[in-house]
């Protein structure tokens, strides 16, 4: 069996610039020793690692279902636990946005200091929770929510391209895009 020390002088200073046919003569030979030297790597993993995989598999497969449950359960509270936190947060600055909007002179008016008094009276939702198990602090995210899909820039849209490929690959028409042939090599060893 190679050692990985062995199966490192496979590797080339450098990678090749090929300019003609002699550059490229070079290229396959270096490619092939490169493509034999990661044959003997996966000979290696399948030999040392293989077993271990084997194992690792079966001990994943054993705990997966109660991962999966454990990783939703902990997603709805998480949800929960921000929905209420962003609710009640919006409900408090609504209020002292109210009570801020009252600051004036004359009838139904608040003075500063009273307004001021009022705004730090009015009740915020706790920034953390401790409990004999573990603490929750919130802090403020911004998250994007798309209200009408029509009206986003074309630069921010992402492309799909292997849907396109497959689309194009199955006959449809794309509008904007095209299938291009480039030569990939394939080694022979």
């Amino acid at each position: 069996m190679t050692t990985i020390k062995e199966i490192a002088a496979f590797i080339p200073a450098e990678t090749p610039v090929i300019n003609n046919t002699e550059d490229m003569k070079a290229a396959t030979e270096s490619l092939s020793l490169l493509n034999k030297g990661l044959d003997k790597v996966k000979e290696w993993e399948k030999k040392e690692i293989g077993p271990l995989k084997d194992i690792i598999k079966t001990k994943e497969a054993e705990v997966k279902p109660y991962k999966v449950k454990l990783t939703a359960m902990v997603a709805a509270i998480r949800t929960a636990m921000s929905s209420y936190q962003t609710k009640k947060t919006a409900e408090a600055n609504a209020e002292k946005e109210k009570l801020a909007a009252r600051i004036g002179e004359g009838k139904g008016k608040l003075k500063l200091e009273t307004a001021v008094t009022k705004i730090e009276a009015v009740a915020t939702p706790d920034s953390k929770v401790s409990t004999d198990e573990g603490m929750v602090s919130f802090r403020t995210s911004h998250v994007v929510r798309v209200v009408d899909k029509t009206l986003i820039p074309l630069e921010f849209l992402t492309v799909d391209e292997s849907a396109i490929k497959a689309a194009i690959k199955a006959g449809k028409t794309v509008p904007g895009a095209v299938l291009d042939e480039v030569q990939v090599p394939v080694n022979y060893r």
